[in-house]
């Protein structure tokens, strides 16, 4: 993995990685499918392992078929200690919504005065 640019992780994987280990994680329509909680749980597993930029692509609006749950954009919580940017809906396929989040204090990770590790 230390000769590769760029890689592919299940959700269960993310836990294995340190705080800070990735510059940049991208998640594309897939987050959207989740509850709310397992929604919350994997944005903060997202924002604790990067140290940069989050980037995500979810449906606006999608609805669970199975229990028929509606996920809009306003579901996906911000990650302690990051910034969004201004939703931008896709050229492409407009059913979709990017979103970019930036760490608000790119110094404090590895910082040993803020608690955070690196």
């Amino acid at each position: 993995m230390s000769q590769s640019d760029l890689a592919f992780f299940t959700p269960n994987q993310l836990t294995k990685f340190p705080a800070g280990y990735f510059d940049l994680f991208a998640n594309i329509s897939s987050i959207h499918e989740m509850r709310r909680d397992q929604i919350k749980h994997y944005m903060e597993l997202m924002g604790r392992a990067t140290k940069s930029a989050l980037y995500l692509k979810q449906q606006k609006d999608y609805v669970n078929p199975v229990d028929n749950l509606v996920i809009g954009r306003n579901d996906y919580p911000l990650p302690s200690g990051w910034a969004p940017s201004p939703d931008r809906f896709d050229l492409i396929n407009p059913g979709f919504f990017e979103r970019i989040y930036r760490r608000g204090r790119p110094t404090d990770i590895g910082n040993p005065d803020t608690g955070r590790g690196g």
